[in-house]
């Protein structure tokens, strides 16, 4: 079976438990765009973890940027994580980075490394850091706040795909 690739990304809020509280979760590739509004929504976990489950079925191997908070959150859902294999973007940058020039191994951040590759130019970190605020804060969110969470959410798993696809053109471009 061939391999294929989707992005995947959680946002949830802080808790002081092993557990995440996870609010919404999102996936992005050329022929798959999804966003799940997971929080006080059973349903909707049910429905994720269904189609999560079948991507894993299908072959699929989930992107994430620092892939732990990705089982994480799955492991906080109650998922059997064993059918999902992942492409750490964090790890796999980190290592194309792999030399003695400290201030290249500094940059791990998404945003940081969509700056490096030209992906998103509007991919500035001031709305990323406004973004994770209103994540991690303890209130109710609106309906605008809901749809501001899940599209933030869409850009990072589209940065996290387009990283992706360019960590391969460079293992290519080195390894031929």
């Amino acid at each position: 079976m061939k391999n294929k690739f989707v992005a995947l990304d959680f946002e949830f809020r802080d808790t002081k438990t092993k557990d995440y509280h996870v609010i919404c979760a999102c996936l992005y590739n050329d022929e798959i765009s999804k966003k799940f509004w997971l929080e006080n929504n059973p349903r909707n976990i049910e429905i994720f973890k269904k189609y999560m489950y079948d991507l894993a079925n299908q072959g699929y191997i989930f992107i994430a940027h620092f892939a732990t908070a990705e089982v994480w959150s799955m492991l906080s859902l109650e998922f059997n994580i064993d059918p999902f294999h992942f492409l750490d973007t964090f790890v796999e940058f980190k290592l194309l980075q792999n030399d003695d020039n400290k201030a290249k191994r500094k940059l791990l951040s998404l945003a940081d490394i969509c700056l490096k590759y030209n992906i998103f130019d509007y991919y500035k970190n001031d709305y990323k850091d406004k973004m994770r605020d209103l994540c991690l804060t303890d209130k109710e969110y609106t309906t605008q706040d809901k749809e501001n969470i899940l599209e933030y959410c869409l850009t990072d798993v589209k940065s996290g795909f387009e990283v992706a696809r360019q960590a391969m053109r460079e293992y290519k471009r080195i390894f031929g």
